[in-house]
């Protein structure tokens, strides 16, 4: 049994910590002061709900806007914000932050702002693409802004944005509009033609992605007349901006005169050119390229190079989302979708979602909880890493009225996780093993007070703390376990479902 799967079981832990499930809050943007969307789940790092409303003058132009969403506990506190630049630029809000499920679906009250001038003046100005801007008026400041300030930052385009989300044999496909990751500032679209081994197919992408690895235009590579792949990208800045189909890919097929070494492998870091490819077109160029694709692969050949459209000086991110679509020559598919749940009882039931790209397993857990006395049954279906998931069972025991045990299943197809697993089954027949035993939250050390009877296959005395995400909370539990949590590496990152949890450190007394 691999070590990294005592992490996965400990995630569980949070059961026993009285930690939860991941937070949902309600999701929308709207104008007006309010606005109605669909309850959501959250990140793993954000355990508040919040709920917004804005009064924006813009050159004179009046605007309510409304927000409901997920954020940080860090990054979100109740109350009122106002800045004025001048009397046409200025920007008031209300907002409140609450953490429980679905907190955030009351309207608040109107944002009203204070007209009234309160003698300050303050130097003014604000400027775009700049980290400081020269003031050359002043702004008469009004009701509660009594503090001139200077604020410098990032602005994001506008509220996370919202991209249509699908995959399909053809020059498009169709999906359903998606809310993007915090850090993903743009939505895509790619038609892509593939010529495998002879095989010519055309297939369409659209989903969300970081503006500093998306650029709109053409990308074609050839590592020989049988094999070679060509796209045509746009990238864009708003709500479901990628709905609308690009034109077809059409490659040129007229040789340039260029020779390249060629060749192409998956699950090697490098490949050596045993062939020459005949370029074609616009490629223009030799060259080498390295990565992850899941697995890793590296090819050399012809590669595009027209200057108005992705320039060789360009970051190296920019090309990894083409350099990604390399998976359909290399016959590596797309990503794996798996059922995706959480519930009270031995099975629950879910949509199929598609896993992060490092997320190549699906799997299922069924888990026994006592927590002082009282018995409960949960279940639990997602995505997960291979290196961190492995079937079987789990067991720790830190009194009579406090344990946990589960069973695992770990598979790699999609959809494979949908059919419920048998009920665990604890073993209760004590082995004769005595362990000091302990369980605190927020501290990485517990005082054993107690000594836990340990049962069945808990052959070993374990001591574990570490940090429980959101919030890194900590944690510390000491009592009878599995031999495998004696080799849990110290600092491994685990996310379990929608939680991230940091081991600090495990030992066997």
């Amino acid at each position: 049994m691999k070590p990294e799967t005592f992490l996965l079981a400990s995630a569980l832990l949070c059961t026993l910590l009285g930690l939860g499930y991941p937070l949902s809050c309600e999701v929308c943007v709207g104008d007006g002061p309010s606005c109605t969307g669909k309850l959501q789940t959250c990140a793993p790092d954000e355990d508040s709900c919040v709920v917004v409303v804005t009064e924006t003058n813009r050159k004179a132009s009046l605007a309510v806007t409304s927000y409901k969403g997920c954020a940080k506990s860090s990054e979100c506190e109740s109350g009122l914000f106002g800045i004025t630049m001048n009397p046409e630029n200025y920007m008031g809000s209300r907002r409140r932050c609450c953490q429980k499920d679905g907190c955030n679906q009351d309207p608040l009250p109107a944002f009203v702002r204070n007209q009234t001038e309160n003698g300050l003046r303050c130097p003014s100005c604000i400027a775009a693409f700049t980290e400081t801007c020269t003031a050359s008026e002043e702004v008469l400041c009004v009701g509660e802004e009594t503090r001139c300030v200077a604020v410098s930052g990032l602005v994001q385009p506008g509220y996370p944005l919202s991209c249509e989300v699908c995959v399909g044999d053809g020059p498009s496909c169709t999906g359903k509009l998606q809310t993007c990751a915090p850090d993903e500032d743009s939505c895509v679209v790619v038609v892509t033609e593939t010529n495998r081994k002879a095989s010519l197919a055309v297939t369409s992408y659209k989903g969300c992605a970081k503006s500093s690895e998306c650029e709109s235009g053409l990308f074609g590579i050839t590592m020989n007349p049988e094999n070679y792949m060509g796209s045509r990208r746009r990238c864009c800045q708003k709500d479901g901006c990628n709905q609308d189909p690009l034109p077809a890919f059409v490659r040129n097929q007229t040789e340039n005169g260029l020779r390249c070494p060629s060749c192409i492998a998956a699950f090697t870091e490098t490949c050596t050119a045993s062939e020459e490819a005949l370029c074609v077109g616009e490629e223009t160029r030799c060259v080498a390229v390295s990565g992850l694709v899941q697995p890793v692969l590296e090819t050399w050949n012809c590669r595009v190079t027209h200057q108005s459209i992705m320039k060789p000086s360009a970051k190296p991110e920019t090309f990894l989302l083409a350099t990604a679509l390399l998976c359909t020559l290399l016959g590596l598919g797309y990503s794996l979708s798996c059922e995706v749940c959480v519930g009270d009882g031995p099975s629950c039931t879910g949509k199929l979602q598609t896993c992060a790209p490092d997320e190549d397993s699906c799997i299922a857990v069924v888990t026994e909880t006592n927590r002082k006395a009282s018995l409960a049954v949960t279940s639990y279906k997602g995505c997960a890493k291979s290196s961190e998931c492995e079937s079987g069972l789990f067991g720790i025991t830190v009194s009579p009225e406090n344990y946990m045990g589960s069973r695992r299943r770990c598979c790699q197809k999609d959809g494979c996780n949908q059919d419920p697993l048998p009920a665990f089954m604890r073993n209760h027949t004590e082995n004769g093993l005595r362990c000091p035993s302990c369980i605190a939250a927020l501290t990485e050390t517990c005082t054993a007070s107690e000594e836990a009877l340990c049962v069945g296959e808990e052959t070993r005395c374990v001591a574990m703390s570490g940090l429980v995400q959101p919030a890194g909370v900590k944690f510390a539990v000491r009592g009878c376990g599995m031999e495998t949590a004696c080799h849990t590496k110290p600092g491994t990152l685990v996310p379990s479902g929608a939680r991230l949890f940091t081991i600090k450190k495990t030992s066997c007394l």
